[in-house]
């Protein structure tokens, strides 16, 4: 049968003595009351204030049990002692309202029974008129249960007075809108600020619709006037309990008795001094919850790693606290499903390990714990290490066909090389975008090499990769490798055009035209950030990179012979794609008419070095060209670095790859002049190393009237090249130039030139060469030098590769603390090669944190090597020593940190 609360209100005279909660249904026994004299006893049921319709009384003696409607009479919920010795009746109010004696179907009442006589009680048809009137309660915490027991009687009627009180003067009061002079008190409710949890893992003001595992939880408040009973109720109509405000208006109050498990809306009822009563305030819903959950079942241990995964089921939506050793490792939530997983952060050592999992709930009962799971970590049966996972991968590279790195960039190779270093004997595992494409095995060197099976889409790619161990154990992921495939070739240019801007007559040269413009402008479209390589009757002769918007335009860097010419494009994507080729614009040139100018083009790979030792000193070159040295600082004089104007090899392939064998070098606050034995029409250069402003290039007449003067821009990279370039005007040639270099910047005194170019007819700059990234070769070179001396990282073919690569330069580089012997120097000594005197010269190099450490039982001692002072060698200062009776100059780069072992 479903339980329900029914109050009994005692009521002795007009005095409301006190309420009884009986629970209907309860197998806890029947409560015991004394009757008081002339007695009401009003039953009314919890939440609606209306009484049972049927009840059962049995007289004991002078004792009344009663039995609630349909409980067993044998087994009463309420006993009267004395009820017969004093006069009193039975109460309950009716659905409409009224209050009514119960009495039995004769029309008898309770107080007329005979002794150990049983009788079914209903509610009478004479309803009680006035019960309400003039009833007073003792201002305790059996007041509201009064209120709330006789319902409407107090609460709509307001006709219970609370004795030996008077109204306040801080309650407001209003003229009643009756006009019969009364007035109305009103009453503060104030809010209900918080109810708090005090026990168990959790605790703290519980939230509105929170779950707390206290049963006697503190509720408090504020804003309710001094001295007035706060009532504290329950879903409403039930009264926990009541206290006192506080002078500053808050209450705070603890129940006695334990709060049942389930939902509680709390409310708070305000009842001043003359019995004034407040509405209901706000309201916090709560739900109790004392019962601990079950403990996890299913607890699984993946027991062969360091980091294993736990699993299991659980009460949904608690956290599970795992535990090693008796020590927690972490914690996991339980899904809805009731399913958990966990993996410890930091790798469990190896050793005997002991699993237990306890089970907090939302309210934060914890539950037992769960059988423990043992297990040991340590080496396997094959010697292993059994449970370390293995390394991640190193040095993965994605390389296309031709080997290289595609890291970041477009490539048109759908079925890469992947390759990499990871512990011999495992297994790397490689991913595409997240998904398994494959595998290798990695051999005894720690080597290991992928090639896709099928061919990867079109699109972006993001490589990464596990290692495996014969265990089963896994690395880290190492580092993703993103670059895109892209196999789709581009279109061919299109809204192709030639423009002629020299001599008179310029603008379009129309299909089949002639012209007497030997560098016509060629233009067109194409796609965008794409390189279009220009071709002349088929064969390649520059190319130029196209524009965000699409635009390109092209001006061959050689004059065009006269004859016949047809000009067609190839467009190339940034993945190596290719168009077809364009549609060919033929177009003749006839220059017979236009004044003669001379041509060449200098590099001074096959001019003899020279070294300009005096003003005015000229060298004559068979390409048809003079240099001169007009102004400027010597050798010896004012140099303290040794630093001088001249053509050399003083590592050029070293600093300035692109520039080949030698090239010419200008120090600083010089003047020299390049003289052409014709007059020319058009000049260009190479430069590198200016890194300071200041430095120009100036273009003469033959007469040496000034034609035109150029800034060289100053380089913030010392591995870049720029080209400098200037046509004259229709009607004017060129006869010399003159090349101004500015004060230089520290060490920095020197700049570089080379690729001379003038007139139209160069044939060295007729020839395609594709894009070179020359900072990524000279920092590859450098590598190259600095591993020469580590023999032990070489095999004999690279050994013998790398020895012939620095005995080539004259260069040893290091990198970080290396020893250094005389037998290993000599091996990269070359004559001549920075300072012409004769002697074997090697140069070290090296960074800010290198540290050079002589064996000085090959070197000698200290006394055996003497200072020679300072030179200055492809932009950088070497300090310079010569060793007694030998025919070896050392040049260390100044600054290094050099030691003696």
């Amino acid at each position: 049968m479903e339980s329900k609360t029914i109050n009994v209100v005692v009521v002795e005279g007009n005095k409301i003595e006190k309420t009884i909660a009986l629970h209907q249904g309860s197998m806890t026994g029947p409560v015991t009351v004394d009757a008081v004299d002339n007695g009401k006893y009003i039953l009314a049921e919890d939440g609606t204030g209306f009484a049972p319709e049927n009840i059962t009384v049995t007289r004991v003696g002078d004792d009344l049990y009663i039995s609630l409607e349909g409980d067993d009479k044998d087994h009463p919920d309420l006993i009267i002692r004395d009820y017969y010795l004093n006069e009193g009746e039975l109460v309950g109010k009716g659905e409409d309202g009224a209050y009514y004696d119960y009495v039995s179907s004769q029309g008898q009442d309770s107080g007329v029974l005979t002794a150990d006589s049983t009788e079914p009680l209903a509610l009478g048809n004479d309803s009680i008129l006035g019960l309400g009137e003039g009833l007073v309660a003792d201002n305790d915490s059996t007041l509201l249960w009064a209120l709330l027991g006789l319902g409407a009687l107090a609460v709509a009627g307001g006709a219970i007075a609370l004795s030996n009180h008077h109204s306040d003067s801080h309650h407001s009061t209003t003229a009643d809108a009756g006009g019969d002079g009364s007035d109305t008190v009103t009453v503060a409710s104030g809010t209900l600020d918080a109810i708090t949890d005090n026990v168990g893992t959790i605790t703290g003001p519980i939230a509105n619709n929170g779950v707390t595992d206290d049963s006697k939880p503190t509720f408090s408040g504020s804003g309710v006037d001094a001295g007035d009973t706060v009532y504290i109720l329950d879903t409403g109509d039930s009264v926990i309990g009541s206290t006192t405000a506080q002078p500053d208006g808050t209450w705070t109050f603890t129940p006695d008795k334990p709060l049942a498990d389930g939902a509680h809306d709390i409310s708070v009822v305000v009842v001043d001094p003359a019995g004034n009563q407040s509405d209901l305030s706000n309201d916090i819903n709560i739900v109790v919850d004392t019962v601990a959950p079950a403990a996890a079942e299913n607890v699984a241990v993946e027991s062969d790693t360091n980091t294993p995964a736990i699993t299991g089921d659980a009460e949904a939506n608690s956290v599970v606290i795992i535990s090693d050793n008796g020590t927690v490792i972490g914690s996991a939530q339980v899904d809805g499903d009731g399913k958990w997983s966990f993996t410890p952060t930091d790798p469990l050592p190896d050793g005997d390990h002991d699993i237990t999992t306890v089970v907090v709930d939302e309210a934060g009962n914890t539950s037992p714990e769960s059988p423990d799971i043992p297990f040991v970590l340590g080496p396997d049966d094959n010697g292993g290490d059994g449970t370390t996972a293995p390394d991640a991968a190193t040095d993965v590279k994605v390389a296309n066909a031709d080997g290289d790195d595609v890291t970041g960039k477009d490539t048109n190779d759908n079925i890469p090389d992947i390759s990499g270093n990871a512990e011999p004997g495992t297994v790397v595992i490689i991913s595409d975008n997240g998904k398994e494409i494959g595998s290798a095995q990695v051999d005894d060197d720690g080597k290991w090499n992928f090639t896709p099976s099928d061919p990867l889409a079109d699109g972006d790619h993001d490589i990464s990769t596990v290692v495996e161990d014969a265990d089963g154990n896994t690395s880290v992921p190492s580092a993703d490798i993103d670059f895109t495939v892209d196999t789709v070739a581009p279109d061919a240019a299109t809204n192709l055009d030639l423009e002629d801007d020299y001599g008179a007559e310029t603008g379009p040269i129309a299909e089949n035209a002639t012209t007497d413009d030997s560098t016509p402008i060629f233009s067109g479209s194409a796609e965008p950030d794409s390189t279009v390589i220009v071709y002349d009757n088929g064969e390649a002769i520059g190319s130029v990179h196209v524009e965000t918007d699409g635009s390109w335009s092209f001006t061959p860097p050689k004059a065009l012979a006269d004859g016949d010419h047809s000009f067609t494009t190839i467009v190339e994507d940034a993945a190596g794609n290719q168009s077809p080729a364009s549609d060919a614009m033929d177009f003749t040139v006839d220059t017979s008419n236009n004044p003669v100018v001379s041509t060449g083009f200098e590099d001074f790979d096959s001019v003899a070095k020279v070294d300009f030792t005096t003003l005015g000193q000229s060298v004559h070159l068979d390409s048809g060209m003079t240099i001169t040295l007009v102004s400027g600082p010597i050798t010896g004089v004012g140099q303290a670095n040794h630093e001088f104007t001249s053509i050399n090899s003083r590592g050029v392939a070293l600093i300035v790859p692109a520039f080949g064998k030698n090239d010419l070098e200008i120090v600083e606050n010089s003047d020299v002049k390049f003289a052409f034995d014709e007059p020319t029409n058009a000049v260009s250069f190479d430069t590198n190393g200016n890194s300071f402003n200041g430095t120009t290039v100036t273009y003469y007449d033959t007469a040496g009237n000034e034609l035109n003067t150029q800034e060289v821009p100053a380089q913030t990279d010392s591995f870049a090249v720029q080209t400098i370039t200037w046509s004259a005007p229709a009607g004017e040639t060129i006869g010399s130039i003159m090349i101004h270099t500015s004060p230089g910047n520290g060490s920095n005194v020197s700049t570089r030139f080379d690729n001379f170019s003038f007139g139209a007819d160069d044939a060295a700059a007729a020839t395609y060469h594709a894009p070179v990234d020359l900072q990524g070769l000279a920092e590859h070179y450098m590598h190259g030098l600095a591993t020469t001396l580590d023999y032990s990282a070489l095999g004999a073919d690279q050994q013998t590769q790398s020895d012939n690569d620095a005995s080539q330069q004259g260069v040893v580089a290091v990198h970080g603390h290396q020893q250094l012997s005389l037998d290993g120097l000599l091996s990269h000594a070359v004559q001549n090669m920075f300072i012409d005197d004769g002697k074997e010269q090697v140069a070290i190099t090296g960074n800010a944190d290198s540290h050079v450490e002589f064996d000085t039982s090959s070197l000698g001692s200290a006394q055996d090597w003497s200072s020679e002072g300072h030179t200055l060698a492809g932009g950088m200062v070497y300090d310079v020593y010569q060793q007694h009776g030998s025919n070896i100059e050392l040049l260390i780069q100044h600054g290094l940190d050099v030691q003696h072992a």
